[in-house]
């Protein structure tokens, strides 16, 4: 499934402070919940200083984007023989 970031809801956004007064400072992730419920399971939000954040709150979306099959990454070389 592909998206367009246009196409991906959002809340509207504030002059200066974009959608952080949409998220509730009392109950964070409550108020994620709230705004899940309005714009679906995959939406956005953008925060001052030209931050954005794509929230995904289904576990089959979820699922989708941490299945290491759909993607790939490349691991820097120090990375690669680190040893914990």
């Amino acid at each position: 499934m592909q998206h367009s970031a246009e196409k991906i809801p959002q809340p509207k956004q504030h002059l200066i402070l974009r959608n952080l007064p949409d998220i509730d400072s009392n109950a964070p992730a409550q108020g994620l919940w709230q705004l899940a419920k309005s714009y679906g399971p995959l939406f956005r939000l953008s925060l001052p200083g030209g931050r954005n954040l794509l929230i995904i709150s289904s576990h089959e979306l979820v699922q989708e984007v941490c299945d290491e099959s759909r993607f790939s990454k490349k691991v820097p070389q120090v990375l690669r023989n680190f040893q914990p």
